[in-house]
């Protein structure tokens, strides 16, 4: 004779329910980790947890692949009915409503992004969120991350791979190199040559003292050193040195892009092959179905990429 007893209904939650989801419409713990935006480790944690509740392997591998367990295909119905009950009876369907946002935006951006997409960021959430207010924070790539965790950002854009595990990123495009220069003042042959590279002087963009950058450590390999004159802190005070002096400048090719065409400053090839570097949008994965921050992503990623086109609309602006 069998007993029964009502269960416990303490040791389960809905991200327990959503995670056994997870489990079985992917059959794969990596891949129900990332269909939830969570690492492989807290969703075999899930997955050990409703062993244990269910009494059942649920998942059980058969050469390369995983296959449900007869418990397993039993409860997938009946759990697809329940949580799709709570998505669309129990939960009210949200919306935001831009035109209506009054709260404060927090954006990270380094010197980089802040030169290129700061107005432009501005502009559209003037249109698009008149009663908003923004915050641009200047970050490098460390202090970016260290932002997120302290909670003083919502989202950063600049040269942020390989972030922590809780930030989700999404790549914009990827920015080459070119040496920019007045060749009223240096009057070199295009496209510029290696021999002339190391014949002129140069100014680099460096905010720590170091009279030292990239390419200075690419010139040492081929034994090889530059003239460095000048140093900034900022890509904007750089374009405003340029004009009427003998220098060159290896910068990012939309930055090059930025000057004043008055200015007739000359964009040429660098003849040092400085590698290529990846721009990002970055946010805290646990912000991710966050509604306002969903507009948020979606609106800075299309004026970022719209902003690089309009400057360079010649170039590929998506690789």
């Amino acid at each position: 004779m069998f007993s029964s007893s009502k269960p416990n209904l303490s040791r389960i939650d809905l991200n327990l329910l959503t995670a056994l989801e997870a489990l079985l419409d992917e059959r794969s713990v990596t891949k129900a980790a990332g269909r939830l935006f969570i690492g492989q480790p807290a969703m075999s944690h899930h997955l050990g947890r409703l062993r244990e509740l269910f009494d059942d392997p649920l998942l059980v591998r058969q050469g390369s692949t995983m296959k449900l367990t007869r418990r397993a295909s039993e409860l997938q119905p009946m759990l697809r009915k329940i949580l799709d009950q709570v998505r669309n009876d129990l939960l009210p369907v949200q919306h935001f409503e831009p035109a209506l946002f009054s709260g404060h935006i927090k954006i990270g951006l380094t010197d980089y992004a802040e030169s290129l997409y700061a107005e432009a960021i501005v502009e559209a959430l003037r249109f698009s969120a008149p009663e908003s207010s923004v915050s641009f924070i200047l970050v490098g790539r460390d202090s970016a991350f260290a932002g997120f965790q302290k909670g003083l950002l919502d989202i950063a854009i600049g040269s942020l791979g390989n972030g922590p595990a809780e930030l989700a990123m999404e790549k914009l495009y990827t920015e080459k190199h070119v040496c920019l220069f007045d060749n009223r003042q240096l009057k070199l042959n295009l496209p510029l040559s290696y021999e002339d590279f190391l014949s002129v002087d140069h100014a680099l963009i460096n905010n720590t003292g170091f009279v030292k950058g990239i390419v200075d450590d690419l010139l040492a390999e081929r034994g090889d050193k530059r003239k460095v004159r000048v140093t900034c802190g900022r890509f904007t005070s750089l374009l405003r040195l340029l004009p009427g002096e003998p220098l060159i400048s290896v910068v990012p090719r939309v930055l090059a892009a930025l000057g004043d065409p008055e200015q007739m400053l000359t964009a040429s090839p660098c003849p040092v092959a400085v590698p290529d570097f990846d721009i990002y949008l970055a946010w805290r994965r646990e912000d991710h179905d966050n509604l306002l921050l969903k507009w948020l992503r979606k609106l800075v990623g299309s004026v970022v990429r719209e902003r690089r086109a309009l400057l360079l609309p010649h170039h590929d602006t998506v690789s």
